[in-house]
């Protein structure tokens, strides 16, 4: 599901607080470009490493034009936590629902 590399992604600041943002609700590329300044060729990058190390799923497509659609996408984690200890750093996971019970959860957002 989601490997260890993907504690590299928690330590970059904007897929920080892409992830987090996504946490809350699902989110497109161009609202969190838009809202944290991000350069939109960054923001996809930033977001296709969190799609790609398992932390965010596309959630729906939402029409914007005629035929011209977005993704919008939702964190799979509820919350990460980070242990720092003499024997070393641990992160401990909570994931969302199964993908069923996610999806309702999406439509409960709308």
């Amino acid at each position: 599901m989601v490997s260890e590399d993907s504690f590299d992604s928690l330590f970059d600041f904007q897929s920080f607080k892409i992830l987090s943002l996504a946490m809350k609700k699902p989110v497109t590329v161009q609202e969190i470009s838009e809202k944290l300044s991000i350069p939109p060729a960054t923001c996809y990058r930033k977001f296709n490493e969190l799609v790609d190390k398992g932390l965010l799923v596309e959630a729906e497509k939402i029409l914007v034009q005629k035929q011209k659609r977005r993704s919008s996408y939702l964190a799979v984690v509820e919350d990460v936590r980070i242990e720092i200890t003499s024997e070393g750093i641990g992160l401990k996971w909570r994931f969302r629902d199964k993908p069923v019970e996610m999806w309702e959860a999406i439509k409960k957002i709308k």
